[in-house]
């Protein structure tokens, strides 16, 4: 599916059931301006997120603007693969920006622009109960501004984070370790360079 940027407008008419999945090979959603109802309760279902990527493989989500999600603007998830995640603009979100978990891989977020989001801005996140670890994430020249936790979260395999700039985030810039008590995995062969981070509680 493909518009005319901002004059390609879809709004979803339920904060609950507002997502565009992507679950095939070769999918592509790029230039529309993606909107959600305004919501004022978080929420945990995948299908409350603006944009799904759902088992897709060689997909691209290219050049959204995403408005007011209930939960994530821009969801990978369930062993998603082969996947660039660009240019795209995302804000107003209750919880992260760009969430990419569910053993999801080989994936590029680039040059993307993310910003007031309820959680973090951009998350690799790799729990136990998927099994495996989410990998080969390259997170690179991103910008990223007032974040209500973390700028970005790298907790995976193979995680690449450069040249990205953060600002204004309630906690850290970037969070690279495991917490037990939300049954996390360990990252490895973590690679965090040349980003620049301002008014972050933590640093990296």
């Amino acid at each position: 599916m493909f518009g005319e940027g901002q004059n390609s407008i879809l709004s979803a008419s339920n904060p609950l059931s507002s997502a565009i999945l992507l679950n095939s090979s070769g999918s592509s959603l790029t230039n529309l301006k993606i909107i959600s109802p305004f919501s004022t309760i978080r929420q945990t279902a995948n299908i409350a997120s603006c944009v799904v990527a759902n088992g897709s493989s060689n997909f691209r989500i290219d050049n959204l603007e995403i408005v007011d999600c209930a939960t994530a603007g821009i969801m990978i998830t369930y062993g998603s693969n082969n996947g660039e995640v660009v240019n795209n603009r995302v804000a107003h979100t209750l919880a992260d920006g760009i969430h990419i978990t569910g053993r999801s891989n080989n994936i590029v977020v680039s040059n993307n622009q993310v910003r007031d989001t309820g959680d973090d801005a951009i998350a690799v996140i790799s729990y136990v109960a998927n099994t495996a670890k989410s990998y080969r994430i390259n997170i690179i020249k991103n910008i990223i501004n007032n974040s209500a936790t973390r700028g970005i979260s790298a907790i995976g395999d193979d995680v690449v984070v450069r040249a990205n700039t953060i600002t204004n985030t309630n906690c850290a810039g970037i969070y690279s370790v495991s917490e037990g008590t939300t049954n996390l995995y360990s990252g490895t062969n973590l690679i965090i360079e040349n980003n620049k981070m301002y008014n972050t509680t933590l640093d990296a």
